[in-house]
């Protein structure tokens, strides 16, 4: 079949959704696109899997930036989901929307579709929240939203302390506003898996006989037929190369990093970029590849001697205590995600919102040379700020 009425390049978090929704009605053939595999290895749909799985290249492409004058010429890491359900299958698991401000912002600036108001729906439509139906929630959809069922005792230490220096509490933070301190809300399932986008949107729709899942499938370019996108081109291992046209619509959702990336390949970018490059220039379009922000991160980490931390349920003793926990009831450390909380605050009084998110994990380790978190051996914490 080389003919679909609409093609997805890239089967991340936004590709699942959208292979999901443009297949639901059974009128329309459509193609799912995916560079890397599968997403069978255990590590991704177990939560604290995320601490192993962005070493492994089979499910993380591993991308590093150039050395960067700011950050005294370090290449920092720069993880990116390598497997159905992109970086929704070893992220940290965090349940967050962006601020109202920003989709307010995009629709003042001339996205009118894009305003708070207007994407609320689609964020409740696909959420199963586990406080129900809500002004802003909701609890039909295929995204699970949960809360952490056991919290460590550090934890709310740690929030009480926020609140002591000013901070406002906050039991919400996809809610009425994101300023404040405290419990943070998860895509893990009540099962105490990983909910990646994958297996909450792509795994319901998969036995659709109108939807076609190809993995190991990585697109060389976007066909351009007098200004029009109508197809792409792509390869699977050693195959020669594949062309498939669109009736409707090649919709490109391969990522911050290779959607430009394959836009540029394609002939549509900056001109002299592209000239550089030796690819000729189909559409010039001086965004593409430009303006990218991504949240840099800093981890804070402080001992506390005399103190258990999360680390020590990898004692042995107390480590095959926690296994059974998990098999038993899904709970426990081998259900924790990246953090257990969050602060939203302002760098200075004069931001009109806030501009750091504060990660709160009751554990702290170090990565070995693999790129692997090691556990420090003594007791310590991690606060991380976005």
């Amino acid at each position: 079949m080389s003919q679909f009425d609409f093609i997805i390049v890239g089967g991340g978090s936004a590709g699942c959704v959208l292979a999901n929704r443009l297949s639901a009605c059974g009128n329309y053939q459509v193609l799912l696109l995916e560079a890397g595999g599968k997403d069978h290895n255990p590590l991704i749909h177990l939560p604290v899997g995320f601490t192993q799985a962005m070493a492994l290249n089979s499910i993380n492409w591993g991308y590093r930036t150039e050395p960067e004058a700011e950050l005294n010429n370090r290449r920092i890491e720069w993880p990116r989901g390598k497997v159905l359900g992109g970086s929704s299958a070893i992220n940290g698991m965090i349940a967050i929307r962006g601020q109202r401000e920003d989709f307010d912002q995009w629709a003042a600036d001339g996205n009118t579709e894009w305003g708070y108001d207007d994407v609320l729906p689609y964020f409740k439509r696909s959420e199963n929240h586990h406080g129900g139906d809500s002004q802003f929630h909701g609890s039909q959809g295929e995204l699970s939203v949960t809360r952490s069922y056991e919290q460590h005792p550090l934890t709310q230490r740690y929030i009480e302390a926020a609140v002591n220096a000013g901070i406002p509490a906050n039991d919400d933070f996809n809610g009425t506003q994101q300023e404040g301190v405290g419990l943070v809300d998860l895509n893990i399932t009540s099962r105490g898996q990983r909910a990646s986008c994958a297996q909450a949107f792509l795994k319901p729709a998969k036995q659709r006989a109108n939807l076609h899942i190809v993995t190991g499938a990585e697109v060389d370019e976007i066909v351009i037929d007098h200004g029009a996108a109508t197809g792409v081109i792509y390869r699977t291992g050693k195959t020669a190369p594949i062309t498939v046209t669109a009736r409707k619509e090649v919709v490109l959702a391969a990522g911050a990093i290779n959607s430009p990336l394959l836009l540029q390949r394609s002939g549509i970018g900056p001109q002299q970029v592209l000239q550089a490059a030796g690819v000729a220039v189909k559409h010039a379009l001086p965004g593409v590849g430009q303006n990218l922000q991504d949240h840099l991160t800093v981890d804070v980490v402080a001992r506390v001697p005399n103190t258990g931390t999360a680390n020590d349920f990898l004692k042995p003793h107390r480590f095959l205590g926690e296994v059974l926990k998990y098999a038993i009831k899904r709970e426990g450390f081998l259900a924790m995600a990246a953090a257990q909380s969050l602060a939203f605050i302002r760098s200075t009084p004069e931001q009109n919102r806030p501009d750091l998110q504060i990660h709160f994990a009751p554990a702290a380790g170090s990565k070995d040379a693999k790129g692997r978190v090691v556990p420090l051996k003594e007791p310590a914490i991690t606060s991380t700020a976005c």
